[in-house]
């Protein structure tokens, strides 16, 4: 839509967590919550006496509007209240956490693979290392009466 991130930091500093929360908020001119706007044309006496005044229909009587404990407001009329918004936060914040956890588990997980591979090769190594030297050091031993004056042992030459 074109925000700059000031009316972004802006959104969030009068409460709009959501983004479409904040989008609306900035379209609005960037009112806060809960502040009372004019009418063009209308003066602030008569302002300040209607607000607390029942709006009144067409025959000028004030309507009747009985508040129901069975029927709670939609939230589609009113803001998120303060612990909602604590509410979404924490629960955001939890999911947040969780996933951090799992990248953490799958990282040692990994970490503990390469390990192990790391020490069977190095094991496999020691191992083949072994069977060389001992393959070498015996033939030599049954080749060394024929030369005497040379001696092999472990892939190390020495003259006599």
């Amino acid at each position: 839509m074109g925000f700059n991130e000031s009316q972004v930091q802006a959104a969030v500093r009068a409460g709009c967590f959501r983004v479409q929360d904040a989008a609306d908020w900035i379209l609005q001119g960037g009112h806060h919550r809960g502040t009372l706007r004019t009418q063009p044309g209308e003066d602030f006496a008569s302002a300040a006496v209607s607000a607390f005044n029942p709006p009144q229909d067409a025959g000028g009587a004030a309507m009747s509007h009985p508040l129901s404990p069975a029927s709670p407001p939609s939230p589609e009329r009113h803001p998120l209240t303060s612990t909602r918004r604590l509410q979404e936060r924490k629960e955001y914040e939890e999911r947040q956490n969780a996933s951090l956890a799992h990248e953490v588990q799958e990282e040692r997980r990994t970490k503990k693979k390469e390990r192990d591979e790391v020490l069977r090769r190095i094991a496999e190594d020691r191992q083949r290392r072994h069977n060389k030297d001992l393959n070498v050091s015996n033939p030599a031993s049954n080749e060394g009466q024929s030369s005497p004056s040379h001696v092999t042992s472990h892939n190390h030459c020495a003259l006599m």
